[in-house]
């Protein structure tokens, strides 16, 4: 009869122990951050799209994706045809999730830049902390703009270990390939290519201060890669369909929707981290263990269960999402539940079921809406595009039912005129009162009024 000592015995039990490389053994600080973003992640992904600009972009990236041009100069249009993609194959729900999971992308990647500068967990996720309110509970971002925030927060985390990367070749491909996405996603990548900028010019100046010799920042290495990097973008940045010409996009002139968030952002990355990363520096580890980094280790009872509950933490996150939720097969959340009260569904379905032969007048935080599920020849006055002086001048003399507002109707060739009953009283009055217009549908929030003439003809 054979016997087993106990030196066998240990040799069994080592034998079925976890072993894990000591890199990706997750501690409780990975813990805390699985919490935070994964409770992030929930409360985007439940709330509703408050952004009339998500289905303006949808509705020109149908355009675009349907007749395989640019309906015009725009920066945005590569975020464009991905929304009527996504909605095309998901609907609103879709959009919602694609929105919840660019901000998360954004936002860990961030978190990362963070860390590389401080070395500490806790300042990486404060500064997502202070983030937060600019970007989105303090303005409902539309999606191109988390798209730049993505490539933003990719090009901080290119730049910031700049001089001491382990593989500093991934910088030029990486840096040249977002770029020229980045040019084609959001007009925020002229911020990009000022940081670049800005941080060469303080390389030179370092240099110049520490050398007194202008010939030395030909062979300082940190000095040249920025200089080079920063021209590298602005080419890269020229892969457009518009070229030059991008420049003078319109939509460069709203960047009080994106600056406050994006600038925030890199002034945590790019000056407070490093300060406190000086101010307060990490504690580094042994020279032992930096000699042998990816030697596999035996992992305790503690780090196991930890490991295993970062993984649990995530998996809950997304079942328990709205995103999952469909990806797992269940119910979807009804288009009401997805877009708030930001828009009248009722009166898009009425609109779709009798369709008017002119343009529509609607609330400017509907018409984008109204216009997404209106026939391709539909006309809508106005949506958050609008542009010229007179024709907002127009628009808030309409809303708010002023003096003329009958004639301003008539001379934008108006028909249909859908009304905000909350929010644009007087104008549900002064329609109920005049001749010229009978109402065809009302609800609690909505009034649909209709010419009892043809607009073009008067």
């Amino acid at each position: 009869m054979s016997t087993t000592t106990p030196s066998q015995l240990d040799k069994a039990s080592t034998g079925l122990s976890p072993v894990l490389s000591a890199r990706w053994v997750l501690t409780w600080r990975h813990l805390a951050a699985c919490l935070f973003f994964g409770g992030l992640f929930l409360i985007v992904n439940f709330q509703p799209l408050r952004n009339a600009t998500i289905w303006l972009d949808v509705h020109q990236g149908q355009r675009i994706l349907e007749h395989g041009s640019l309906p015009a100069a725009k920066t945005a249009w590569l975020s464009q045809a991905l929304c009527g993609l996504i909605d095309g194959q998901g609907g609103p729900q879709a959009l919602s999730g694609l929105m919840a999971s660019t901000i998360l992308v954004g936002l860990i990647i961030l978190a990362r830049g963070f860390f590389l500068t401080t070395g500490r967990m806790s300042v990486a996720l404060l500064g997502v902390g202070i983030l937060l309110p600019l970007g989105y509970f303090g303005h409902s971002p539309a999606i191109p703009e988390t798209l730049g925030l993505v490539c933003l927060a990719t090009l901080l985390w290119l730049v910031l270990p700049i001089g001491k990367s382990r593989h500093p070749w991934i910088l030029w491909p990486g840096a040249a390939l977002l770029f020229a996405a980045w040019a084609n996603l959001h007009e925020s990548y002229l911020l990009g290519i000022a940081i670049l900028a800005c941080l060469a010019v303080g390389q030179v100046a370092s240099t110049l201060s520490k050398t007194q010799n202008i010939s030395a920042l030909a062979s300082d290495r940190p000095t040249r890669r920025l200089v080079l990097l920063t021209g590298l973008a602005a080419v890269a940045s020229l892969i457009n369909p518009l070229g030059l010409s991008l420049l003078g996009d319109a939509n460069l002139l709203h960047v009080s929707r994106w600056l406050p968030l994006h600038l925030s952002a890199a002034i945590l990355a790019l000056v407070i981290g490093p300060y406190l990363g000086r101010r307060w520096p990490a504690e580094q580890p042994d020279v032992e263990t930096q000699e042998e980094p990816t030697k596999p280790e035996v992992l305790s009872p503690r780090s196991f269960t930890v490991t295993l509950t970062c993984a649990l933490v995530v998996w809950c996150c997304f079942a328990l999402s709205p995103l999952g939720n469909c990806i797992l097969g269940g119910q979807p959340r009804n288009v009401e539940q997805v877009v708030g009260p930001q828009v009248s569904q009722a009166a898009a379905e009425y609109l779709q079921e009798n369709p008017g032969r002119g343009t529509v007048f609607a609330p400017i935080h509907w018409a984008n809406w109204l216009l997404m599920n209106s026939p391709a020849d539909a006309r809508v006055f106005a949506t958050t595009d609008i542009q010229s002086p007179q024709a907002l001048a127009d628009y808030v003399r309409i809303a708010r039912g002023k003096a003329g507002w009958n004639e301003t109707l008539t001379r934008h060739g108006v028909d249909t005129i859908v009304v905000d009953k909350k929010g644009q009283g007087s104008l549900a009055q002064a329609v109920r009162k005049s001749p010229m217009w009978r109402t065809v549908f009302e609800d609690k929030t909505t009034l649909v009024s209709r010419a009892a003439t043809d607009p073009s003809k008067s």
